[in-house]
């Protein structure tokens, strides 16, 4: 996959390449409310080199739809899935479990306890 930065959005980025979310959030860059913008633009705001964030992506990832997966041998079809779909899977399952820590577990955590209620506010 060939990403032009100066006219693929940063938005349009995070939803053609899954894996692209943990990084954009690693390097602080925002594809959510200013997704509209560029990636060499988001970059620019974030102070990355857009460079560097495409070779941490994957800007050139080739697919291999000329394979005939029915003629080789079970172990490198094995191999093949594992090397390439499980990596985004468990990036998607990270940034998931990392969501919902932050936006619903903290958020419980912090609420007071019915029983401080009756300590701090004599109810």
């Amino acid at each position: 996959m060939n990403i032009n930065p100066d006219v693929k959005s940063v938005g349009e980025l995070a939803l053609e390449v899954p894996h692209a979310i943990t990084i954009l959030e690693k390097w602080k860059i925002d594809y959510c409310c200013h997704g509209g913008q560029s990636v060499t633009d988001a970059c620019a705001r974030a102070g990355v080199d857009v460079n560097e964030l495409l070779a941490a992506i994957g800007g050139d990832r080739s697919i291999e739809g000329d394979r005939n997966w029915q003629s080789e041998p079970l172990g490198n079809l094995t191999k093949y899935i594992v090397e390439t779909h499980h990596v985004f899977t468990k990036d998607i399952i990270e940034t998931w479990i990392d969501y919902k820590r932050k936006n619903e577990v903290d958020a419980i955590r912090l609420r007071p306890h019915p029983w401080e209620f009756a300590l701090y506010f004599d109810i």
